[in-house]
């Protein structure tokens, strides 16, 4: 049996690369998906026009969203900082700051420059905690902290 309900079910089902269920059923606003995965289910609103989600599922969504980006901002600010300090540690203070750069120019590069505001902020907030580590270090060595060098 399908994961969308077997033969002659009118939705569409395609399997990703992951082994993840996309099924899009007819009575859904074009745009929204499906996701099942580990027997969940949860809604996706990709490219949907404004107000397409039922039931008026669009402030609960936004307010996800918001709460997604402030604990993808700290999660970034965080790794950025701690794989900084130890690359830094190791190598000169400004070593993180422009491994970083060149690796969001390479990101840049593979997209086209086209990310949308929720992942340029994520960007500028692991630049800060690229920056952050480097200079960390950087004072620390002044006070008469060697770490490894």
């Amino acid at each position: 049996m399908s994961p969308a309900g077997g033969r002659g079910d009118p939705r569409t089902v395609r399997r990703s690369f992951a082994g993840m269920f996309h099924i899009e059923p007819p009575d859904r606003p074009a745009g929204l998906t499906i996701f099942a995965a580990a027997g969940t289910l949860e809604a996706s609103r990709m490219g949907a026009p404004a107000g397409a989600l039922p039931n008026g599922d669009d402030e609960r969504k936004s307010l996800a969203m918001i709460a997604l980006l402030i604990v993808l901002s700290l999660l970034a600010l965080v790794v950025t900082f701690g794989v900084g300090f130890i690359v830094n540690m190791i190598a000169p203070w400004w070593t993180s700051s422009a491994v970083y750069a060149v690796l969001i120019l390479y990101v840049l590069a593979k997209t086209g420059g086209h990310l949308k505001a929720f992942d340029w902020t994520l960007v500028c907030i692991g630049a800060v905690g690229a920056a952050a580590s480097g200079l960390t270090i950087r004072a620390l060595r002044r006070r008469g902290f060697r770490m490894f060098r």
